[in-house]
């Protein structure tokens, strides 16, 4: 989604609004566009053809449609502070050396494609896939599945990734955000 400079709507009597304070302590005007707005620009806008709903295109909508300001992507991710974006595991490979796999972060939109693209039609999460894109996203080492055939620590790394990934997106102003506008939207959207 493209950064574009968005100015406060203009609002009547009828449009319901609310501010959501973040734990940082910012404000967030969050406004119910109508009805058919929501059903047209956020719901239909967010579905998949398997009947499903897409959590990244369902975010970009809420951000677009319900989030009063210049909210993308990219300002989210600019939250994350420059020291959290980064880490590292060391492990003892099997003969004896010490092999380092960097993680860096790839930002919410990519994670929120990673989590969409390793969850079947069904809703079951697909740990192949999901480690399949830890390794082509997140761990900037350039690894893949054939790469663990010959060295040891694959379930260590794997998981450390997650952890890494797991703990900005729990720890964000993006998680509190949008947990609030879902919530928001819950409530307005009867």
């Amino acid at each position: 989604m493209a950064e574009t400079k968005a100015e406060v709507k203009k609002f009547n009597k009828f449009l319901k609004q609310e501010t959501f304070t973040s734990k940082a302590g910012n404000d967030y005007i969050l406004s119910y566009p109508g009805t058919y707005h929501v059903q047209k620009d956020i719901i239909d806008y967010s579905m998949l053809p398997n009947g499903t709903q897409s959590e990244p295109k369902s975010i970009e909508a809420m951000f677009k449609h319900l989030l009063q300001g210049n909210y993308g992507w990219k300002y989210w991710d600019d939250l994350v502070p420059e020291k959290e974006r980064e880490n590292s595991i060391t492990v003892k490979d099997f003969d004896g050396k010490d092999v380092t796999y960097d993680f860096k972060f790839p930002g919410f939109k990519r994670i929120a494609q990673i989590n969409e693209d390793s969850t079947a039609i069904d809703g079951t999460f697909l740990t192949t896939e999901y480690y399949k894109q830890l390794m082509k996203y997140v761990i900037v080492n350039g690894i893949d599945f054939k790469y663990w055939d010959n060295h040891i620590g694959y379930a260590k790394v794997m998981s450390a990734a997650d952890m890494f990934i797991g703990t900005i997106v729990y720890n964000s102003e993006y998680t509190e955000v949008v947990d609030a506008l879902k919530k928001f939207l819950n409530k307005m959207f009867r």
